[in-house]
C-alpha cells in the first residue's frame, strides 16, 4: 500500500511540475501576433532631457515598418528602404540598428503602435508612432 501511495505521489508531483514548466508566455505571443505585418510610419520624435530636439519626422504616405514572421524588419523611410532583424520579449522589441541593439517598449492602442526608447545615460528618448 505504501508503494502505491508513494508512486501516486511521484506521478502527481511530476504532473504539477510539468504543467508549470510547459506554460507558454502568452504576453509574448500576443505581442508578436499584434506586431506582425505592415505598419504606416506616422512620426518619429526625439527628446533630450524631456525637450523635443529638432523637428519631429512626419511620415510620408509611402513610409512603413514591416515586421515579418522570420524576425526581419523592413523599413521604408525618407525614400530609402532597409532591412534589419528584431526580436521580442514580453512588451519589448529589440531592433538591430547599425550593429547596435535598440530596445523599445511597445504599446498598442486600437490600430496604433508606439515604440518608445529611452537612454538614461544620455537623457535621450525616441518615440516612433505607427498605424495599421
Amino acid at each position: 500500500m505504501k508503494k502505491n501511495s508513494f508512486l501516486i505521489l511521484i506521478i502527481f508531483a511530476l504532473l504539477i511540475i510539468s504543467s508549470f514548466s510547459c506554460k507558454k508566455d502568452s504576453s509574448n505571443s500576443s505581442t508578436i501576433t499584434t506586431l506582425l505585418g505592415k505598419w504606416k510610419y506616422v512620426s518619429h520624435t526625439e527628446k533630450e532631457n524631456g525637450v523635443i530636439v529638432g523637428t519631429p519626422y512626419i511620415g510620408k504616405p509611402e513610409d512603413y515598418f514591416d515586421f515579418k514572421v522570420n524576425n526581419v524588419l523592413e523599413v521604408f523611410f525618407n525614400g530609402q528602404k532597409f532591412s534589419t532583424t528584431y526580436s521580442i520579449s514580453g512588451n519589448k522589441v529589440t531592433i538591430v540598428n547599425s550593429g547596435s541593439n535598440m530596445i523599445f517598449e511597445i504599446t498598442f492602442n486600437s490600430n496604433k503602435c508606439t515604440l518608445y526608447n529611452q537612454d538614461l545615460v544620455q537623457h535621450y528618448e525616441g518615440i516612433f508612432l505607427l498605424q495599421k
